[in-house]
This record gives C-alpha cells, structure tokens and sequence, in this order.
C-alpha cells in the first residue's frame, strides 16, 4: 500500500516557531538573509516567551538587512574597494612575490617589470578614486582603444593586440585578486577580455634550410661571433627560449645520455629534451674552455641578439620583429622540421 505523501508547509511558515530548549519551550526565529555582499546568512534566535515577541525581534532584523543590502545604511559604515586600493594591494603581493622567487639565474631583473606599469598606468586611465565594482566591459574596450593611439602617437603604428592582451591580462588578475581579499567584492564579477587569441594571426616566421645554412656561414666566417653561433646552433636544435639558454648551467647537458635539460622561468618547469647533437656541442665547447666555470653561455641577450642582426643582414635575410618578414630569436622556437627527424638523421651539416 503506497504511503500518502506528506504535505509540505507553506514557504516561510517555519521561520517562527516554538522549540525545545533546556529551560522549556521558547518561541523564535530561524531565517536566511542576504547580506550587503550578496551573500546569505543564517539568523537563529529562541528566547522569547510569546510569537509576538519573536515577530516583533524578527521583523527589526528583517529591516536591518534591507537597510544594508539597498545602501540605505549610513555611508560613514558601506565600505566601497577603490583602483587605488586593490591596484596597491595587488603589487604587494607581486612585488613580495618576485622578490621571493628571485635567484642568481633570474635573468631581465627589474624591480617594476612593464606589466605592472601597464597597471598602474591602467590605475590612472579609469581614476585612482573610482569604485571597483563600477569597472564594466565597456571600460576595458576603452583602454584597447587607447593604448592602441598611445601606440600610434609613441612609435608611428599601433601596438600588437598580443601586447595589449597580456596587459589586460595583469589588469583583470589585479581585480580578481581584490575580489578574494575585499569583502564588500564578493559578488562582483570581473568582466571578461574584449580580446582574445584569435584578434590577430600569431607570428609564425620559420628560417628555411637554406637560410640557415647561409646565417650560420656568416656566424662562422668572424670568431668574435662564435658564441653567437654557438646560441644558434643550440636553439635550433632545442627550441628553447632565450632566457633558458643563457641560465643553463655545464651539469644540464649529459653526451652519455644525449639529453639537455632547460628550465623555464615562464612556466617554473624543468623539461628534457633528447638531443645528442645538443648535448655533443655543449660538450665541445666546454672542452674548448669557453663559458664560465658553472654557466654555458654567460652572455647578454641584447649581444646576441646585435651578432644575429647583423650576420643576417650580411646576407640579405631581414632581421626583426617588426620588420616585415623578418625574423627574430624566438621564431627558432618554430624550426620544427629537424626535431621531428628520425634519431639518425639528427645531426645536421651546420651543427658540425
């Protein structure tokens, strides 16, 4: 025989009551309210002696609640997060944040890196003084639309949508982080990126066999350039980052195993790459007694960076990023062809 389904109280009934306590039965309360920050919390309260009283006592903390969630408390009390306050505690914790991951290898040091100026150049753009809850999504397609005349006014074009991303970037993490820290914050959401990747065609510049071969002649034919060939030899057959080849240190590489280990200061991860030919050209230039006692390739970038510019234009192959059709550093991070040969094809003519 199938059991009557019990009848549920109406919605609200229960919220004045009469229950058990130590000292007797006592009338009272039992109510969620949503609070200012748009969350709810739970009021529970059985002491009085009559319903009457438990409605009267419910009825002022009903009020109270609709007093603080439709602003209608004191302004001296509401509490209002402005830019100023969650940019500052922003670069707090990144600043402390850097300093702490901060080691001798950490290369490009700088006590405030262009992201965070970015920031507070963002700060000053929509006001120090504004609200943060008050920051829309119109607001971030305002700010694109002035750093791309900034750009224009600055160097004659407009900045990359990628440089302009990876500032929105920092400006929208600085705003979720004062959501987690303000508590008047917790139920606004920071809007999304008016940018994503597909705002523009990502650089996808790759060096031909025949290119490569006539750098590395140029890079050859001048010995003050032989670490510079070096750096492009090694990054050929890695693909690894500029920063990753300059901290790499002699233990890294091992011809036994014919492995190189790289480590990123972008992601904080160690990978190995199965190289022989990578490992063999450390190995010799070691024997060579070029580097230092600990590092590969103790160098500065821009020096490197000067040797390949110039090898390249010696031979009618543009250089730069903003150049049309030229390439830079990076770009041989795209030189796949050779990494995906067969192991007994891996060493090539120009690594010798």
């Amino acid at each position: 025989m199938r059991t009557p389904k019990r009848k549920q109280r109406p919605k609200g009934s229960a919220q004045i009551r009469k229950e058990q306590r130590s000292g007797g039965e006592f009338w009272g309360y039992d109510v969620w309210i949503r609070q200012p920050d748009g969350s709810r919390k739970r009021y529970r309260e059985f002491t009085f002696a009559t319903k009457a009283e438990a409605d009267q006592a419910l009825a002022a903390l009903k009020t109270a609640g609709w007093k603080a969630r439709y602003g209608l408390k004191s302004p001296s009390l509401a509490q209002h997060t402005s830019i100023n306050d969650a940019i500052a505690s922003y670069l707090k914790v990144t600043k402390a944040n850097l300093m702490a991951n901060k080691t001798d290898d950490s290369p490009y040091w700088r006590d405030a890196p262009g992201h965070l100026q970015t920031l507070q150049r963002w700060g000053e753009f929509v006001g120090l003084s504004r609200h943060v809850n008050s920051i829309r999504y119109d607001d971030f397609v305002f700010w694109v639309a002035a750093e791309t005349e900034r750009g224009k006014k600055k160097n004659g074009r407009g900045l990359k949508k990628a440089t302009i991303r990876r500032g929105l970037n920092t400006i929208r993490a600085s705003l979720n982080h004062a959501v987690q820290t303000y508590s008047d914050l917790k139920s606004y959401q920071v809007p999304r990126s008016p940018l994503t990747k597909k705002s523009e065609h990502e650089r996808d510049r790759v060096l031909s066999d025949e290119e490569i071969s006539k750098i590395s002649v140029a890079l050859a034919a001048k010995n003050e350039w032989a670490d510079a060939l070096f750096f492009f030899q090694i990054n050929l057959i890695t693909g690894g980052r500029m920063a990753e080849m300059l901290r790499m240190r002699w233990e890294e590489s091992s011809v036994r195993f014919g492995t190189v280990k790289l480590y990123s200061s972008k992601t904080k991860k160690w990978r190995t790459i199965k190289a022989p030919s990578a490992a063999s050209l450390i190995a010799h230039r070691k024997a060579e007694g070029r580097g230092t006692a600990t590092h590969v390739l103790p160098l500065p970038d821009n020096w490197i960076r000067k040797a390949l510019r110039k090898a390249s234009e010696s031979v009618g192959i543009r250089y730069g990023q903003s150049v049309p059709g030229g390439w830079c550093p990076h770009d041989l991070r795209h030189y796949s062809e050779f990494r995906t040969m067969p192991s007994r094809h891996r060493q090539p003519s120009w690594s010798t």
